[in-house]
Formats: structure tokens, sequence, C-alpha cells
């Protein structure tokens, strides 16, 4: 295991222990500090982008997911997150 994926996995960890207290801002804040180390995870930006939905930052979702799907065009999850994606755009207008 490389330096990174050690980091990662501290930083999920982390992530996880505040998910279950409660702590959204922070998991947000493990999540963007894991995309530093790995921006072209595709996961971790829907993770964010959903976070950021969650904490009412619409157009912090938007850009996240954006980001996940030009990583990820195709799949059953792309289209979710297409899904979710325009649900957003409505809330903005």
């Amino acid at each position: 295991m490389d330096k990174r994926a050690v980091l990662l996995r501290l930083q999920n960890n982390i992530k996880l222990r505040r998910l279950r207290a409660g702590d959204l801002p922070g998991a947000l804040s493990c999540t963007e500090d894991m995309l530093r180390l790995a921006p072209d995870a595709a996961l971790l930006w829907r993770e964010a982008g959903l976070m950021n939905q969650r904490l009412d930052r619409i157009g912090a979702a938007l850009g996240c997911l954006d980001r996940s799907l030009a990583i990820e065009p195709e799949g059953e999850t792309a289209r979710r997150i297409r899904a979710v994606v325009e649900e957003l755009r409505h809330r903005l207008n």
C-alpha cells in the first residue's frame, strides 16, 4: 500500500466517524482533503456533491457532481447523478 492509499484510508476512517456522529460539515471537509490526494476519484466527487446538497450548498453540489460525471459519464450511477443534477438546477431557478 503506497503512502497516498494510507492517507486516503485514514481520512476515510475519520470521515466515517464524523458521519456517524452527525457531523456532516466535518465529513465534507475530510472528503475535500481526500480529493486533494485523489482528484480523479469520481466516487469522492459524488460524495462531496451529495454532502453539499444535504447542506443546501447547491452551487457547490452541482460543481462536484458535474466533475464526477466528467470523470465517469456512463453507467447506472451516472444516470442517477444526472437526475440529481437536474433536480438541483431546477431548485436554482
